[in-house]
């Protein structure tokens, strides 16, 4: 776990290297340091020695001239013997200036100058009897052995003073060379040391790191699929943005949950139970985002044979988006009950859109269940799909899109719709998956034209799930299907349903087939005894099995039966004198028994059948 934030972290990171660095600065400074005092202590030694030769040419260069003097007795080279002779003194003073800080060198400079100095004096005496003309006295003084003495040790002296000073210069430079060597190590150590350090903290440091950002990409993957990960501990800027992260993400999905309640309330929460006809619904929201469409559908009987479809879509998303669809589904609506023609339906509904300053597309049609034919308008909207014998129709009508002009008109048209068609009604989430309008149109012909869709119970479910069976929705599609419902009764005057007892909704569609049936084969039924004794035996499927139900109903010789079949466990079932009215079992049954003139069960190997015997007049 990192401790602290990404940016301490960071600045620690580099200041291990900075540190050696800063080492490594102060060691070549002390190695200069040491370099330079090697090239003064070379150079100083240089000068001493060059200047205890200086003081012995001094001496050579007078002795010279006084030796051509000697000779050629020429006055020159005597005012040149004067000329040097100065310098002798000079020389020395300079010599004994340059090592007088160190006393043992000053000393033997001092020896060696006093020598060079009595030196000079036989010199002088030697002059002053040449220029005498005592020649004897010049060569005596020049042979004594005093004065091959002095030269003797004038020489001793300079030997001396030079190899002590190059012993001395040998030693310092030998003490630095050590030390530079010394220093030298350590900066390879310590730059070693600094590299292994620096590759150990930056490689801990991006390890951990890389950890980090791994767990937090893998974090935000589960929050994409919807998952709640675990939150990332530590108090870095990565844990930080870990838990931004999951709270947008809660945020976003609870704002998605409220969205997609709000468009289930928009829409119609049921469709219309339309004797001979079958309507089905699906809606598919987009995978991403917490924004919801504008897309709608509808559809409400007008009078007992005209109904009403209407499917569109509103531009934009969110909130608003879905409140003008809501406006403007109940627009049509307004606008339908007043008059159904589908041209005015639209232009009441292009205006409302167009004071709102919104644009949507929309199909409207009114269905006549006598003629089984359909007037339609269309605003701007995919068209939709009449499916009959495999071959598709689509029913193309223009229209310019609701919001654009106020004064627009709609043309009406018209179709057949056929006993055994399939009319699909969508919005344009359903064709623009794959960002291919031409190809979605052609795989959703593909799709409605298949004979097995009008088997189904919900032909717009089983659309949308091979729609969007290996895509993404990129947008919200809304799908609404109708087709005709064989009719139940047969020619004898009987009448039978398949149905899933499970289901609410098509349990109540069954329960308000058999009241037609009975008001029309039967008017003089109990309709309340007729309903309670159905509802009995379909909440007995429900509970007691997986819910495939058959119903039956046959009027014969003024008696009604009802049969009912499940596919559960045989049961058996004997008759109470007395039922517990706090009992939550078999109060069904009883009822019945008590409603019914017979009650007759039979059981086998492929499930129950209850047959119930009523009088037509109870």
């Amino acid at each position: 776990m990192l401790k602290g934030g990404l940016r301490d972290q960071a600045i620690l990171v580099g200041f291990v290297p900075l540190a050696f660095l800063v080492l490594l600065l102060g060691i070549a400074f002390i190695l200069q340091q040491y370099t330079e005092e090697a090239a003064w202590w070379t150079q100083h030694s240089a000068l001493v020695l060059r200047a205890s030769d200086d003081v012995q040419r001094a001496l050579n260069d007078a002795n010279d001239e006084v030796v051509r003097y000697t000779t050629d007795r020429r006055p020159i080279d005597l005012v040149r013997y004067r000329q040097e002779l100065p310098a002798i003194g000079a020389r020395g003073e300079a010599l004994e200036r340059l090592v007088r800080d160190n006393p043992e060198q000053a000393l033997r400079a001092r020896i060696y100058v006093t020598y060079m100095m009595r030196a000079s004096g036989l010199l002088q005496r030697y002059v002053g009897f040449v220029q005498a003309g005592k020649m004897d006295a010049a060569r005596a003084l020049d042979s004594a052995p005093g004065t091959r003495q002095v030269a003797e040790q004038m020489v001793a002296a300079k030997n001396a003073f030079d190899t002590h000073e190059r012993d001395l210069a040998v030693a310092r430079l030998g003490y630095l060379r050590k030390r530079v060597a010394l220093f030298g190590g350590v900066v390879i150590a310590v730059t070693l040391l600094g590299i292994i350090a620096t590759l150990l903290s930056t490689g801990r440091f991006g390890v951990r790191l890389g950890e980090r950002l791994r767990q937090l990409a893998d974090n935000a993957r589960r929050l994409g699929a919807g998952e709640d990960p675990p939150r990332m501990s530590g108090s870095d800027e990565i844990a930080d943005l870990d838990r931004v992260y999951q709270d947008m993400a809660r945020t976003l999905r609870r704002e998605r949950r409220v969205a997609r309640t709000l468009q289930r309330a928009l829409l119609p929460q049921r469709m219309p139970d339309i004797p001979g006809v079958r309507i089905s619904s699906a809606y598919s929201p987009a995978t991403g985002g917490s924004d919801i469409g504008g897309d709608w559908y509808d559809a409400f009987p007008l009078t007992k044979n005209l109904l009403a479809l209407s499917v569109g879509d509103v531009a934009g998303s969110g909130l608003l988006a879905a409140t003008i669809m809501g406006g403007a589904r109940q627009a049509i609506r307004t606008a339908a009950r007043e008059n159904p023609d589908p041209a005015h339906v639209l232009r009441v509904t292009n205006r409302t859109l167009c004071a709102d300053g919104w644009l949507a597309s929309a199909f409207y049609a009114v269905l006549d269940l006598r003629s089984h034919t359909m007037r339609f308008a269309n605003a701007g909207h995919p068209p939709p799909f009449v499916c009959s014998a495999g071959e598709p129709q689509m029913l193309e009508c223009d229209g310019l899109l609701l919001g654009v002009d106020e004064n627009a008109a709609y043309s009406v048209c018209a179709a057949p719709m056929p006993a055994d068609g399939l009319l699909v009604l969508y919005t344009d989430g359903l064709i623009e998956g794959e960002r291919d309008v031409i190809g979605g149109l052609e795989k959703l012909r593909a799709i409605v034209c298949d004979p097995g869709l009008l088997e189904i119970k919900s032909p717009a479910r089983a659309i949308r799930a091979r729609v969007f069976e290996r895509i993404h929705a990129r947008d919200d599609a809304a799908i609404l299907t109708l087709q005709y419902a064989p009719s139940p009764v047969s020619a004898s005057g009987t009448a039978s349903w398949s149905f899933d007892a499970r289901d609410a909704r098509d349990a109540r569609r069954v329960k308000a087939e058999v009241v037609r049936f009975v008001t029309g084969h039967a008017p003089e039924s109990d309709f309340t005894t007729v309903e309670l004794i159905f509802s009995e035996l379909a909440g007995n499927v429900a509970r007691h099995t997986s819910g495939p139900a058959q119903l039956r109903l046959e009027r014969r010789d003024g008696s009604l039966t009802m049969e009912m079949s499940d596919t559960g466990d045989p049961f058996l079932y004997d008759r109470p004198d007395y039922i517990d009215p706090f009992s939550e079992s078999g109060r069904g049954l009883f009822l019945v028994h008590a409603l019914a003139r017979d009650v007759r069960i039979e059981r086998g190997a492929g499930g129950n059948t209850i047959r119930v015997v009523m009088s037509s007049q109870q």
